[in-house]
């Protein structure tokens, strides 16, 4: 009866090792599995708005070029950060309120009706033509923030770019 009883015991331990080696290989499975899911790229969707502001910012040089500037933008993701923050607390100063601090870089803002979306690029060379034009030997960078304004309905008619400039002297 002893044998009987050590055999059913040493049965039950490896059914027991085997369970868990079973289900050690199942959580491993459904914890890979999570985190494949987890990287589809939505997130936040500011990857997805870098690589929108990185083409809108090649449409911008094209404009630029249609006009015979030879200036060339540089997307700067870091730039986006200061054009949010200049929008959202200081939305009441102006060009010369900033020019005053001799920071190098300017802020405009475009308004563009969401009809007119395809056309925002040229819209955006045309407001910042006139700061480049002065400024030649420089290296330009730029960053945005895009306020949607929405009507009554919840749709959105238009969309306020806040665009940040920012030039240092190409050393020669």
């Amino acid at each position: 009866m002893e044998a009987e009883r050590f055999l059913n015991y040493k049965e039950e331990f490896f059914m027991m090792l085997r369970f868990r080696k079973m289900m050690a290989v199942l959580l491993a499975a459904a914890l890979t599995l999570t985190m494949l899911t987890a990287c589809g790229g939505g997130g936040s969707g500011r990857g997805k708005a870098v690589n929108e502001k990185v083409e809108l910012t090649k449409s911008v040089n094209e404009a630029l070029k249609k006009d015979k500037y030879r200036v060339s933008l540089n997307y700067n993701a870091e730039l986006d950060d200061v054009a949010s923050n200049y929008h959202i607390n200081d939305v009441g100063n102006t060009n010369a309120d900033w020019k005053n601090k001799k920071l190098d870089r300017e802020m405009f803002r475009v308004d563009i009706p969401e009809v007119e979306k395809a056309d925002s690029a040229s819209k955006i060379a045309k407001e910042i033509e006139p700061t480049l034009t002065n400024m030649k030997d420089y290296e330009w960078s730029i960053g945005y923030y895009v306020e949607p304004k929405e009507n009554n309905k919840k749709e959105v008619v238009s969309r306020e770019i806040t665009i940040i400039l920012e030039w240092k002297e190409v050393t020669k």
